[in-house]
């Protein structure tokens, strides 16, 4: 557990009040919750979480330690957004160390974004140096199409789409379509 209450961020911008620091545990979860609630409509995200889900989650993560692998940005006290990293080795033999954060609306493109990935970057290369040097490593990050301020600073930072995944939805009220089971398959009860 870190008690640590400020993290110095060299790259940080020159914003009064502007504060990171490090995980402080439970206390925080209905903060990160802000957050996320903070920034869903302006990213146009369709997300439902609740402090029993930030719990669960954050209750079994795997390759992380928050108290070292997390960051909080404050201003004047106030959370405005935090990030995690963490990292996985692929069956293919290919180490990915993953970064990604939060920051509500009205503190974006003020380069406290930035800052923090800069940051998170510094921490997987700490860890990295722990791994064999014999595989292939990478930094990953992702966001949705309509997270505009996500995918403008991973660009800039050097990132590129290399995945894509879709949402669907279907209204419920329409008519099904008849679907015929496969030969030989059936439906029991």
């Amino acid at each position: 557990m870190t008690t640590n209450d400020s993290i110095h961020i060299p790259t940080a911008p020159n914003i009064p009040g502007l504060n990171f620091r490090g995980f402080r545990g439970e206390d925080d979860y209905p903060h990160m919750l802000a957050v996320i609630e903070n920034s869903k409509d302006e990213d146009v995200i369709e997300r439902t979480d609740t402090l029993e889900d930030i719990t669960n989650n954050y209750a079994h993560l795997v390759n992380c330690d928050p108290y070292r692998d997390m960051l909080i940005a404050e201003v004047q006290g106030q959370v405005i957004g935090y990030s995690r990293v963490f990292w996985e080795h692929l069956d293919e033999g290919i180490y990915i160390y993953n970064l990604f954060g939060f920051l509500v609306p009205e503190w974006r493109r003020q380069g406290i974004d930035a800052a923090m990935l800069t940051h998170n970057e510094a921490r997987l290369r700490q860890i990295a140096a722990t791994h064999p040097e014999d595989e292939p490593r990478f930094f990953q990050t992702w966001g949705a199409d309509t997270e505009k301020g996500v995918h403008a600073l991973a660009v800039r930072q050097g990132y590129e789409a290399i995945r894509y995944t879709y949402d669907l939805v279907r209204n419920l009220s329409e008519p099904f379509p008849e679907a015929h089971l496969p030969v030989g398959l059936e439906i029991r009860n």
